[in-house]
């Protein structure tokens, strides 16, 4: 008799853990989903660099802050002008792009931008996988980056 309430009261709570979310999701909220307000952490920095190794990560940086952007193309084969990251776009409120100090080097895309406002801004670009052959794409695949900055 013990055995059999434990086990109901034990189906029962997995059954409210599963259904309370779809229930919560289903009343319509527009929202999307976020990070806690503690995902920053107490310590936000003020300039951050972001590869290729970053790619799809969420990152903070304080307002009035720099984000700078270096994506490389790997090995010296994939230096050409028809493999390389396209230029790097933001949506988002919460950065301003900046003018360039410094001449990339070959293979690389660069961008810099100046945290101006509390929010997020969604950073991208992509470059073809295959090599150009005659001026054109070998093949139509894409590789993409991505990366989300949270300006707090």
């Amino acid at each position: 008799m013990v055995f059999r309430r434990i086990v109901t009261m034990v189906v029962f709570s997995l059954a409210l853990a599963f259904v309370a979310p779809v229930a919560a999701s289903a009343k319509g909220s527009t929202q999307t989903a976020r990070p806690p307000a503690r995902f920053c952490g107490w310590h936000v920095p003020s300039r951050i660099t972001l590869t290729e190794a970053d790619n799809g990560k969420q990152v903070c940086v304080a307002r009035h802050g720099t984000v700078m952007i270096r994506l490389r193309v790997a090995g010296a084969t994939g230096t050409g002008p028809g493999q390389r990251w396209s230029p790097i776009t933001a949506s988002g409120p919460s950065l301003r792009e900046q003018p360039q100090p410094l001449i990339a080097v070959r293979g690389v895309t660069t961008a810099r931008y100046r945290a101006v406002t509390q929010g997020r801004t969604w950073l991208s670009s992509s470059r073809p996988l295959c090599r150009p052959s005659h001026g054109r794409p070998f093949c139509h695949s894409l590789a993409g980056w991505h990366a989300t900055v949270i300006v707090r």
